[in-house]
């Protein structure tokens, strides 16, 4: 899958699809990959990702995720100035149980870490691949997508600062209660994200 951009009917709005996972099973192999362009000549209307490294996990496979397992992966995500509301929809180009069932299905949530100590104000890394944890050293977190089942449509992105990079966290997880039914299961789940351009004021 290869991430993408492009303008909307009428230039109001930027698609990225910039976040694929591949998830296999109640025992399931993980695998992302992450990529943004910019699908405009105007700097006021960008959403970009970093390429592959510490501020873009999203790439590292995870092998092995079991019920009541949680996957966590860093993403720097650059909004440029003159977006007005951003909103995102995951879809599942292949389905299965891991996705349409809203309950036992992956669930997933965005934070965002700003002003810790770390150089860039964002989040601290420990471990190793592919089990990656995160802090946020004397730094505010804030939710950017609260709690959720991991498809939906026109899902609201908060706290994503227009004219700055914002350093975001994936947290996707099996709930203990997914059955067995869903070991073999697959499913490929995409992200995008939509940004609306702000309404020109007076002239």
């Amino acid at each position: 899958m290869r991430g993408r951009a492009r303008l909307l009917v009428g230039g109001i709005g930027l698609l990225i699809g910039s976040i694929g996972l591949i998830l296999r099973g109640a025992f399931a192999g993980f695998t992302s990959v992450a990529n943004g362009s910019n699908a405009d000549n105007s700097a006021d209307m960008v959403l970009s990702l970093p390429t592959a490294g510490t501020t873009n996990r999203i790439s590292v496979a995870y092998p092995n995720i079991r019920p009541g397992g949680t996957v966590y992966r860093r993403f720097d995500l650059t909004a440029g100035g003159g977006l007005g509301a951003i909103t995102m929809n995951t879809v599942a180009a292949t389905t299965s149980l891991l996705d349409s069932d809203a309950t036992n299905g992956l669930q997933m949530q965005i934070d965002k870490c700003s002003g810790s100590t770390q150089p860039d104000g964002g989040w601290l890394e420990a471990g190793s691949t592919p089990d990656y944890t995160y802090s946020c050293p004397s730094g505010t977190t804030a939710p950017v997508v609260t709690t959720r089942s991991i498809i939906g449509s026109k899902v609201a992105v908060s706290n994503v600062s227009s004219g700055a990079t914002n350093h975001l966290l994936l947290t996707v997880t099996l709930p203990t209660s997914s059955p067995t039914t869903m070991q073999s299961a697959n499913s490929v789940i995409q992200y995008k994200f939509q940004a609306d351009q702000r309404a020109a004021g007076p002239q």
